[in-house]
């Protein structure tokens, strides 16, 4: 079923957000995945993708999850009836080219075959991107046939329609070859001012669970971008490091995002091994460990996590408590804390829960906070400022985390303005 012949866009090297530049052989992971599909081996063939690849088809449609790309691979290899990468095309960690594809509506139609574009981003071995296209002049074909023809239905939708959904993909990613246009020197204000807080000003990372940016390919910066702006590329959970990246995206502009990449294009790869430093204005907190939370502090919630194996305590300052029953937003001079416990497990390393169905706390792991007071946000970008909150992670041992990057925490709760910029608002609220 070629329409959906695969448009791969993995992004996040999970944990964050876009695929690195460079791979020692991108052309023979593409053969190896041909050479899967041709065997019918569709563990074989899934095992070339990254576990966070997003497929968009020649129609524009998504595909995401593993599980998802089981079915989708399963079924293209079903109906697909070309294993062949013809005339391909090599840059960096790219690889471009085409399959001429000859299902019964084309020839019915008296236009197969049919000629799909495919480029492909490979990562570390595995496929990060491949994004398929019908050029608009074989679009034309095809629409032309079906003038000639009363009521041509291809793949169980009316022939118009489907033009219209070949032609809109084709547009945009036309558009998206157009990031040599864009102003670099916009990009580089932006890239430096606040993508730098985790990719590095230089597009060279802070860290080894943030991808390099410098020398990726601009049209690939942007789709990624696009889909977390639109919400294509998401992660269960409201604090998951694609959640990050949706509250970044949703900010800015189709120019911004054009402007952005071209200037992480532009860039040379990073060095192996080398990272940059996190950003002093916005790594830093001024939020200090509250002493006295346990005697002047609200306990206003508690909470299960699952996942984690943790249950955690909510108190809040009395300016903070104090505000939340009075419906009004949280003033400077609010401290919400946090303590985080692991939880008691049986002898199935199952959480233990109490008689009042929170999970029987077990050790002590952290303390987190978040803080506000006039003129602490002066300093960071818009784009990250969370008004004059600032926030902190704590050791057991009351001493600040280390490696904790402030950007994260603030682009976390960027998305709650209306509500103080906090999760808890509602169960502060209706604290007694």
């Amino acid at each position: 079923m070629k329409l959906f012949a695969i448009t791969v866009a993995a992004a996040l090297a999970l944990p964050i957000l876009f695929a690195r530049a460079g791979d020692e052989d991108p052309l023979s992971t593409m053969q190896a995945l041909k050479e899967a599909e041709r065997a019918f081996d569709l563990d074989r063939a899934l095992s070339l993708f990254a576990d966070d690849a997003v497929i968009v088809n020649a129609a524009g449609a998504t595909t995401a999850g593993m599980e998802n790309l089981r079915r989708f691979l399963d079924e293209d290899m079903q109906f697909n009836d070309s294993f062949e990468l013809k005339q391909p095309r090599v840059d960096r960690n790219q690889v471009s080219w085409t399959e001429s594809v000859s299902a019964d509506f084309y020839r019915k139609l008296g236009v197969a075959p049919v000629r799909f574009a495919f480029t492909a981003i490979v990562n570390q071995r595995k496929i990060a991107s491949i994004v398929a296209h019908v050029p608009l002049e074989e679009i034309a074909r095809i629409e032309a046939a079906c003038r000639r023809t009363t009521d041509p239905v291809i793949y169980g939708q009316p022939c118009s329609q489907y033009i219209q959904y070949l032609r809109h993909q084709a547009v945009n990613l036309a558009a998206m070859q157009s990031a040599h246009a864009a102003d670099i020197e916009a990009g580089k204000q932006l890239a430096t001012t606040v993508c730098a807080a985790c990719h590095g000003p230089s597009g060279v990372s802070v860290s080894d669970t943030v991808p390099n940016l410098a020398g990726q390919r601009a049209r690939y910066i942007e789709a990624q971008l696009k889909f977390f702006k639109d919400g294509t590329r998401k992660e269960p959970g409201a604090v998951s490091r694609a959640a990050i990246m949706n509250a970044i995206a949703a900010q800015l502009s189709t120019e911004e995002i054009a402007n952005v990449a071209a200037y992480f294009e532009s860039l040379p790869g990073a060095a192996p091994g080398s990272k940059s430093a996190l950003l002093p204005n916005i790594a830093a907190t001024k939020v200090a460990f509250p002493e006295d939370y346990k005697q002047a502090f609200t306990k206003y919630h508690t909470r299960n996590f699952p996942a984690a194996k943790e249950v955690r305590y909510y108190y809040a300052n009395t300016a903070a408590a104090a505000a939340a029953k009075a419906g009004k937003p949280l003033p400077d001079g609010s401290v919400l804390f946090v303590e985080v416990y692991s939880a008691k497990l049986d002898a199935n390393n199952n959480p233990i829960t109490g008689a009042d169905g929170f999970y029987v706390p077990d050790r002590l792991l952290r303390y987190t906070a978040m803080e506000r007071e006039a003129g602490w946000g002066f300093d960071i970008p818009e784009l990250l400022r969370n008004e004059s909150w600032n926030y902190a992670i704590f050791t057991a041992a009351k001493q600040y985390q280390q490696g904790v990057n402030q950007a994260e925490c603030l682009a976390c709760h960027k998305p709650l303005s209306n509500v103080s910029y906090t999760f808890t608002l509602q169960q502060l609220s209706a604290a007694k």
